[in-house]
Order: C-alpha cells, then sequence, then structure tokens
C-alpha cells in the first residue's frame, strides 16, 4: 500500500460502461497526483493506492466513488426573463453559478421553455460507474511534474471535486447564474 503523501505518477485510460473513452492520459504526459491529498475521486485514489510500480490493473469505480449519485435536488428552475439580463441561453450551454464563498461551479442548461430556464448542477459523470485501465510508473517523496492551473476549472481545490453539496448549496439560495466571470459580480 502506498503512504499518504506520496506523490503517484501513472497512465490511464478512463471509460464509460459503453466502452466510450472519455479521458485518457496515453500519448501525453503521465497523470500525477498525492495520496491523500483529495485530488482525485476516491475510487481512483483507492485504487492506484493498492497499486506496485510497473503494476497495470482495471478498475470499475462505483458512482458513490466516483461523482456520486444523480441527485434531482441539484437542478433548478430559473424565470427565462431573469437569465436573458446576463445572456440567450441554450440548452446544453454550460455556465458558471456563482457560490456562497465566490467561487463558481459549472451548471448545464438542461432545459429552456417560454418562461424557465432549467439548470442541473450535477457532475456530467454522476450516477455512471467508471472503468479505469491504469499504469503505476513511479512513486515519488516530492512532485515531479508541475502543471499549470486551468483557469477555467470550477473554482473548487481541484477538477475532481464532484461538486458535492457544500459546494452548490446555491440550490437553496436565491443564487444567480452567470454566465462567465465578468457576470459572476452582478
Amino acid at each position: 500500500m502506498i503512504a499518504e503523501n506520496k506523490y503517484v505518477v501513472l497512465h490511464y485510460v478512463g471509460l464509460f460502461e459503453d466502452g466510450q473513452v472519455f479521458d485518457t492520459s496515453i500519448n501525453k504526459a503521465p497523470f500525477q497526483f498525492q495520496i491523500g491529498a483529495h485530488e482525485v475521486v476516491p475510487g481512483f485514489e483507492n485504487a492506484v493506492r493498492e497499486m506496485e510500480v510497473d503494476q497495470e490493473k482495471e478498475v470499475i469505480i462505483p458512482p458513490e466513488l466516483a461523482y456520486g449519485l444523480y441527485d434531482d435536488k441539484k437542478k433548478r428552475r430559473f424565470p427565462i426573463d431573469e437569465i436573458r439580463k446576463s445572456f440567450e441561453p441554450k440548452e446544453g450551454m454550460i455556465i458558471g453559478m456563482k457560490t456562497p464563498n465566490g467561487g463558481q461551479v459549472p451548471v448545464v442548461i438542461t432545459q429552456v421553455t417560454d418562461h424557465e430556464v432549467e439548470l442541473d448542477a450535477n457532475h456530467p459523470f454522476a450516477g455512471k460507474p467508471l472503468k479505469f485501465k491504469l499504469i503505476l510508473l513511479e512513486i515519488n517523496d516530492e512532485r515531479k511534474f508541475f502543471e499549470e492551473v486551468d483557469d477555467d476549472s470550477c473554482g473548487c481545490e481541484d477538477s475532481s471535486c464532484g461538486h458535492d453539496d457544500e459546494h452548490v448549496n446555491w440550490l437553496n439560495d436565491e443564487r444567480r447564474p452567470v454566465k462567465n466571470e465578468s457576470d459572476a459580480n452582478v
């Protein structure tokens, strides 16, 4: 078992149940994360934690250990006139929703009617089991590779936060959806 705070370097292929690849590090720089730092979903970390260098492994991660179950409570409707004050909504559009801590989480416009817009804050992978093919390349005491921060991230500490309830409690508040960073302060 790999100890807490070690850095692991690996290649992976992520697939949906139907075999469609949703992400991979193959033909790119290897992926790196710190064990115990919550940089990846729990099921991914648990699978890697038990590996040895040069070991290959396939694992299926249930939704509960990936991006969570799909939650209808993470959907919200807004009057279309309120949304149109900022932008013209279209189904499938991904926008940012302001959070109480000043960050943003991505939400998808799932329905547009003459009177309302429905927003969904579930992670796109919520409710889906994920299959990963892994090969562990290295275990290090320090970070070996440094990456630039993605300015289009959700504003959470990492890119795999899953947008838990603590990040999307806008559903219980009167928060206003925003299309881009400049709209976030209105």
